[in-house]
């Protein structure tokens, strides 16, 4: 089944769906005859993204399957869009008088011999001969 008629099958669905605004695309093809047709729902105007409708149409022109966000979006909290002057302005602002955080925001330094003083720390060395085998006995006593 071409692209085109894959659309045109979708049509009627769509349009029940409430999506016959829909930016569609037909290019997936499932097992070399079910060919997806995706629907990108128009909301409120505006584009969305990641509430694509995808509808299976069989090589038959019928509808076969299909999945996807069936409701309108509720809407949530809005916020005000500002430029990014004025947004690091507010975020410097904001930032006053707590002084500077460090990576990770760490309270305190790091302990002594953590490396921090720039000497290395001492390290054992096993005994010349001692073997994997004798560090497992030794430490099953």
């Amino acid at each position: 089944m071409s692209e085109a008629a894959a659309k045109a099958a979708a049509v009627p669905v769509l349009k029940a769906l409430g999506q016959d605004d829909a930016k569609v695309t037909a290019t997936q093809v499932i097992d070399g005859s079910v060919r997806v047709v995706n629907a990108d729902p128009v909301v409120a105007g505006l584009p969305t993204h990641g509430w694509s409708t995808g509808l299976h149409i069989g090589p038959d022109g019928k509808a076969v399957g299909g999945s996807g966000m069936l409701k309108e979006p509720v809407k949530g909290a809005t916020y005000p869009v500002v430029g990014a002057a004025k947004a690091l302005a507010e975020l410097n602002e904001e930032s006053k008088g707590t002084g500077p955080v460090g990576i990770g925001g760490c309270a305190t330094d790091p302990p002594a011999g953590a490396g921090s003083t720039g000497t290395a720390r001492p390290t054992r060395s096993r005994p010349a001969g001692r073997t994997r085998a004798w560090r497992r006995r030794r430490r099953s006593r």
